[in-house]
């Protein structure tokens, strides 16, 4: 490197040197040499500037810690919580006989207050009897006399026998009577034909299932809108025999029974005008069933059994 620069510097430019001044150009070259090595040894004797180790990781961590670049986030992997969902196939536990009937008596009791809602409730009109809206005002007047109200009541039939002024409690009956009906053609028309039929078939299975036969509860409601059944061939002809004078004398069972046997005997010949009958008889059902309920009707039980087989 000095010998470059020395060279650029024209220190070692070519020398032309005579025979007459040898000695002189032995001392000229002499002094180039000299020159030539202070040069060499002033650069050699410069200073070189080194970074100290310490000072440079110094400088570089200064330069790491201002770099403002957007460092990628680490993400953790997720960890699933989530329990384990219990396998369908475990079976459950058999009931035990006690679970079985708490569970049948907590259907039942379910299917009743079902029954109980689609039934209806029919409002409760006034005394129609004028006996007993003399007897209920009796025992309003004389019901503080008695300790309890089946004394109050023995008391107020001995003093209506017989009814004081009867014709009055006679006309509030009357009155009563108009009233209710008034009340009940009101009820009713607020109920469409369809649920008085619904309501009737609830009846009709409370009363078998709470065992009540004779239950006034559940009787049927009177709806002259309702779609009266088809009848069968045999009910034409029962019917036909119940109204002939020939079996008047008997009673009403002993002519049923009659009327039975009579049918068993007939021919197919002899049966063919009532099955005529109950074949117009179904049709006019069906007709008025679609326009009164907005359905159609149930199949009548030949057609289901037919549909079954």
């Amino acid at each position: 490197m000095p010998w470059q620069s020395a060279a650029r510097g024209a220190l070692l430019r070519p020398l032309h040197f005579g025979a007459s001044t040898r000695p002189n150009a032995m001392i000229g070259v002499q002094n180039q040499l000299r020159h030539l090595c202070l040069a060499a040894n002033v650069r050699q004797a410069r200073p070189q500037l080194q970074r100290i180790p310490a000072v440079l990781s110094l400088s570089q961590s200064k330069s790491f810690a201002t770099d403002t670049s957007p460092k990628p986030k680490k993400t953790k992997a997720k960890t699933d919580n989530r329990k384990p969902a219990k396998s369908s196939s475990t079976k459950k536990k058999p009931l035990t006989e006690k679970q079985k009937e708490a569970k049948e008596l907590r259907q039942h009791k379910d299917h009743i207050k079902q029954l109980k809602q689609t039934a209806l409730e029919v409002p409760k009109g006034r005394l129609e009897n004028y006996f007993f809206i003399a007897l209920h005002e009796k025992i309003n007047e004389i019901k503080g006399q008695y300790p309890n109200q089946r004394d109050a009541v023995k008391a107020a039939a001995e003093m209506l026998k017989p009814v004081p002024n009867e014709a009055k409690y006679r006309a509030q009956a009357e009155e009563n009577k108009a009233a209710n009906k008034a009340s009940y053609e009101d009820w009713l028309n607020s109920h469409t034909p369809l649920q008085i039929k619904k309501a009737n078939i609830a009846r009709l299975s409370l009363t078998r299932l709470e065992g009540k036969p004779h239950s006034k509860r559940w009787t049927l409601i009177q709806d002259e809108r309702l779609v009266r059944r088809p009848s069968s061939a045999y009910t034409f002809y029962c019917t036909e025999g119940l109204k002939s004078s020939d079996n008047q004398h008997m009673a009403v069972r002993e002519r049923v029974s009659v009327i039975a046997g009579e049918w068993k005997a007939m021919s197919e010949a002899e049966k063919e005008p009532y099955h005529k009958l109950s074949i117009e008889d179904r049709a006019r059902y069906e007709r008025e069933h679609q326009e009164v309920y907005g359905t159609p009707a149930p199949p009548s039980k030949s057609k289901a059994a037919e549909a079954s087989s």
